[in-house]
């Protein structure tokens, strides 16, 4: 109602996936409720959530997370400021690039999936993959601008492909993790995305087919990298103990995200992926 008040013309958001998916409200509830026209610009100051991009608006209560979509939340434009961006943590934009990574490939596996994703989603990783080096990734200097622009065209896709199809068992179990132990999303969905491409292979092997044959080892040399670099082991007590992983897998099949998984989850075969990496 304040906002209104000042007749504005434009909103422009600038911080991480949670920010701007609370801006996209303000915006839209702004644009309905107002006779004149408002333009919405996002300047992301995080890489690879997606949610500059991203039909989505996703809330984290105490309860339970409130996810929206609606068409109206796309932005008239995006900004990615390279001198801003080049000043995060490394270990975050690469914990970023596993989020846009994992969107790509849950879309694929969604009962939402079409044939412009067959094409999109591994264009996008098989791009990224060929566009860096990924003793680059982890080395200690700074990341270059030109590495930069393409993390932040993999977040951009990763976003796309969020919107086309929605995400998998892999967001399912990060956000069931994030509840029990209030690890941020993107330590979650990098723990969890090397379970989730070996029960991909065990259960469809033609999905990581249409991936560059480097993407599982990329994934590794990056994880083993933010291993050293991050602390899991509030996850890694979850999953050493039958009785909590069990209640992990139980909490992540009420998310929204579980129910996207194109075909029913075989909870053994996945339960044996989540032991296979980690203990």
């Amino acid at each position: 109602e304040e906002i209104l008040k000042h007749k504005i013309d434009c909103i422009f958001v600038s911080g991480g996936g949670s920010i701007i998916d609370f801006v996209k409200n303000i915006f839209f509830e702004a644009k309905r409720k107002s006779k004149l026209p408002i333009s919405f610009y996002i300047i992301p100051s995080r890489i690879g959530s997606g949610a500059e991009a991203s039909i989505a608006s996703i809330f984290n209560t105490k309860k339970e997370k409130i996810i929206k979509t609606n068409q109206n939340f796309l932005p008239d434009g995006i900004i990615y400021d390279l001198d801003f961006l080049c000043k995060l943590d490394k270990n975050q934009i690469l914990l970023g690039s596993i989020d846009s990574i994992t969107h790509c490939i849950e879309s694929l596996c969604s009962f939402n999936k079409n044939p412009y994703l067959d094409f999109f989603s591994p264009s996008v990783i098989n791009y990224f993959l060929r566009r860096i080096k990924v003793k680059d990734l982890i080395s200690n200097k700074d990341y270059p601008k030109n590495i930069l622009v393409e993390f932040c065209i993999l977040s951009y896709n990763g976003g796309i492909a969020q919107n086309n199809a929605g995400s998998g068992i892999c967001h399912a179990l990060a956000h069931s993790a994030e509840k029990i132990t209030g690890l941020p999303h993107n330590m979650c969905i990098s723990f969890f995305i090397l379970p989730t491409l070996n029960y991909i292979n065990k259960t469809d092997t033609q999905i990581m087919n249409k991936f560059d044959r480097n993407l599982a080892k990329t994934l590794k040399i990056i994880l083993k990298h933010l291993n050293k670099k991050l602390d899991f082991s509030k996850i890694e007590k979850i999953i050493s103990e039958d009785s909590k992983l069990n209640k992990l897998i139980e909490t992540a099949k009420d998310d929204p995200c579980w129910r996207l998984f194109g075909k029913t989850v075989n909870v053994n075969y996945l339960k044996n992926a989540i032991k296979k990496n980690y203990l």
